[in-house]
């Protein structure tokens, strides 16, 4: 068996179906190209590691946001402060939803040269993946609901890639990353 969906290979632990995100990390986090996305018969993607490829070195395992829930800070929804906020430009707006805040967010970032935003577009194909952009002319792409899960396969390499380059980055992902 070559291949399997969230679970064991060798000695790597992946979180099952029910634990994982689906976030790709663990793909690009893989230097020797053993992990792929695929989508399960309810189109959720779901890590897929080719034993042949695998080398067991656990750096999949490391980045899971799954398996390492205390890396990640959580609020403390009992004593957060509640805000709302909204666009008010109307040419923002437009092509938006939840009051285009991400929109006039990333619109600003992207005043200042050597800026990147990465986001959740739709394709050609009518799926939905994460890009980035440099260009407030390009904002669009990330602009509106998409209500799939994104394949963010290859933006953190990409991210990671451009604060090599010192840009300054600005992420904004779905409910799952």
């Amino acid at each position: 068996n070559i291949g399997y969906s969230c679970v064991n290979v060798m000695s790597l632990k992946l979180p099952d179906i029910e634990q994982c995100f689906g976030c790709g990390a663990c793909v690009d986090a893989c230097a020797h190209s053993a992990i792929s996305l695929e989508e399960d018969i309810n189109g959720f993607h779901c890590p897929s590691v080719n034993a042949q490829l695998c080398v067991g070195c656990g750096l999949c395992e490391w980045v899971c946001p799954s398996l390492h829930s205390e890396r990640i800070p959580r609020n403390d929804f009992l004593s957060a402060d509640v805000f709302a906020a909204w666009a008010e430009d109307d040419a923002l707006i437009v092509h938006s939803a939840s009051g285009g805040v991400f929109a006039q967010v990333a619109y600003e970032f992207l005043q200042q040269p050597n800026r990147i935003v990465f986001g959740a577009s739709l394709d050609e194909k009518s799926r939905v993946r994460h890009v980035g952009v440099e260009d407030v002319s390009n904002l669009v792409k990330l602009q509106n609901s998409k209500y799939q899960q994104s394949n963010a396969t290859g933006v953190y390499r990409e991210v990671k890639r451009a604060l090599s380059l010192n840009k300054e980055v600005l992420f904004s992902g779905t409910p799952c990353q």
